[in-house]
């Protein structure tokens, strides 16, 4: 331009020559200020492309990074995993029984006939020297095998069990599992040892709650569902001590009996008849040989009882059934998003993030006890988003949320629609900070199993990681501006201009459309020219842009301004807006002092 300029310098010279020098004159007061009209006057100016690297300016510190193809994207993630609460419920104690006391009283009656020969015959004889003389057994009428007593044994006494204090977060019982106790039997037949042996018990049998699993029954008893244990026939010497294990109660059983959990006042209990059944038959050949006539007459009544007690109460230590366990709120460390290129900050600009994408790494160390766990996560940026409820019923759950699922940067999530993380990254600039909690996370299931009781168990632990590339919906604006501050020279600053008219070609292929395209004329004096345009399209074009203002003295430089929308494509480094063959067209009038 300062060629340009110089051309006009000619025509003051000849005007200044044209006159004569006279001595009588004093040359000091001649004005050597001269003024030329400046019309149509071109001024060429050059500038480079403009590429989105140079719009996006990275740094090391920047948040926003480049992939290998130059495509533009935001990533943070965890560096730490979060962690909830551990869980612990409460153990169950049964409150055992109370101690099982049943006692049948049996009269001793001889056959009166019998009685009678007896008395004739064997009066004051032992039994072992009436069964020596077949002939003393023949007149009394005895055999070795007749049968001397009949005992029939039926009786019932209370058997409950109870519980209170359930775990409120225990829903529903179905198998219980026991710290193991003994179960305690005491079979008794009183009255007859001084003339007895033994006394075989046939068909003995105990009626206890049903549900149980039971082991180690001493005696060859055994257990069945409807909870009664019963013996093959057995000797008893007065007493028999049977034992056995109960290690596992299973509640479906024990409701079909009667036995009622109730979830809401978070209580157990079950009422039933305890029973005892069985019949004892005592032969002649089971008497004592020492014992008389007189000594067997004078056992007027026996004793027949059974004693049942359990060693301690039932204490469970693991159930399968439901579970609604509710574990505090889990808090993420905040995503900083800091460090962002101007080009996403500038004023007018309104930002939408097309598809960010929340990545989830969530560890269910509930899923080999069949038990879900969901949670809600809530996200705040420049507005908190209605919380988004997942459910993690895997032992390893992968979960990607997003509007949308393309474009993922990692392979092996299961796609979660959240539509309204678009509005995540929208305003008037990106927010700072990203909040994100893990709310109301609950342990839910109704098929429980083998969930251990009185113990912590590690609560759901996590990862995360947030990913969002620069692709801009049509939403979008970005006000981009470019300013060129070094233009001044000697020459420009004798110019003033009234008028102008700025004519550039332009060019684009970024992901992005250009709605308007304005230019402004800088100086030192004066008032700014400024004119705007429309720019359509990607094609390239010649753009003339008037600009209204002025007068503008001392030309300083000029301020490119682009109102870009966004095309729901990425951002890429090796786009590019260009803009050359800038050409400065003005009218006004050139000041030079010769």
């Amino acid at each position: 331009m300062k060629r340009k300029l110089l051309k006009l310098l000619p025509v003051a010279a000849v005007l200044l020559t044209a006159s004569c020098t006279d001595d009588k004159y004093d040359l000091s007061d001649i004005d050597t200020q001269s003024r030329f009209t400046a019309k149509g006057l071109v001024v060429p100016l050059n500038m480079d492309k403009i590429k989105l690297d140079a719009m996006i300016s990275i740094d090391d510190e920047s948040e926003i990074k480049k992939d290998e193809q130059g495509n533009y994207y935001f990533q943070k993630e965890s560096k730490s995993p979060f962690k909830s609460d551990d869980v612990n419920v409460e153990k169950i104690t049964i409150t055992k029984p109370a101690d099982i006391h049943q006692s049948v009283t049996v009269a001793i009656t001889l056959d009166p006939t019998i009685q009678g020969k007896w008395e004739t015959y064997a009066a004051g004889k032992t039994i072992a020297e009436i069964k020596a003389d077949a002939t003393l057994m023949s007149q009394v009428g005895l055999t070795n095998e007749m049968d001397i007593i009949n005992v029939n044994v039926s009786d019932s006494k209370p058997f409950n069990l109870s519980a209170t204090g359930i775990d409120t977060r225990i829903t529903k019982l179905d198998k219980l599992g026991i710290d193991p106790l003994t179960l305690n039997i005491d079979v008794k037949l009183n009255g007859l040892q001084a003339v007895v042996d033994g006394v075989s018990v046939t068909g003995l049998s105990i009626g206890l709650p049903c549900g149980m699993t039971v082991g180690n029954i001493t005696d060859g008893g055994s257990y069945n569902a409807t909870g009664m244990m019963s013996f093959p026939t057995m000797v008893i010497n007065g007493q028999k001590k049977i034992s056995a294990t109960v290690s596992e109660l299973t509640y479906s059983a024990m409701a079909a009996d009667g036995a009622n959990f109730d979830a809401n006042a978070h209580t157990f209990t079950y009422n039933k008849l305890c029973t005892v059944a069985g019949s004892a038959t005592i032969k002649l050949k089971d008497l004592k040989g020492s014992a008389t006539l007189a000594e067997i007459k004078n056992v007027v009544a026996a004793t027949y009882s059974c004693d049942v007690k359990f060693a301690n109460n039932l204490v469970v230590n693991n159930f399968s059934g439901g579970i609604n366990y509710t574990i505090d709120d889990i808090e993420i460390d905040p995503v900083k998003i800091e460090n962002l290129p101007e080009l996403l900050e500038g004023s007018g600009t309104s930002i939408e993030i097309a598809n960010p994408q929340l990545y989830l790494d969530v560890n269910n160390p509930f899923f080999d006890n069949n038990i879900t766990a969901k949670a809600g996560i809530r996200i705040k940026g420049n507005k908190t988003f209605p919380d988004k409820l997942l459910t993690f019923d895997e032992k390893d759950n992968k979960q990607v949320l997003s509007p949308e699922n393309k474009d993922l940067v990692e392979q092996g999530y299961k796609w979660v629609v959240f539509s309204e993380l678009k509005e995540l990254l929208t305003g008037d600039q990106i927010p700072q900070t990203l909040d994100i909690k893990v709310v109301n996370p609950v342990l839910n299931a109704d098929n429980v199993t083998n969930f251990t009781l009185g113990e912590n168990h590690d609560g759901i632990t996590g990862n995360w990681k947030f990913f969002a590339k620069l692709a801009l919906t049509d939403n979008s604006k970005i006000v981009y501006t470019k300013t060129w501050d070094d233009w001044g020279s000697d020459d420009l600053n004798g110019l003033t201009v009234e008028k102008a008219v700025v004519t550039f070609t332009v060019s684009k292929d970024v992901a992005l459309d250009a709605e308007s395209i304005s230019f402004t004329l800088m100086g030192a004096i004066g008032k700014e020219l400024t004119g705007t345009t429309k720019l359509l399209g990607d094609a390239e074009q010649e753009i003339s842009i008037p600009m209204e203002g002025g007068p503008l003295k001392n030309i300083k430089g000029g301020k490119l301004t682009v109102h870009l929308k966004g095309k729901n494509q990425g951002l890429n480094k090796e786009q590019q807006i260009e803009v050359s063959n800038l050409r400065l067209k003005v009218d006004g009038f050139y000041d030079k002092e010769f």
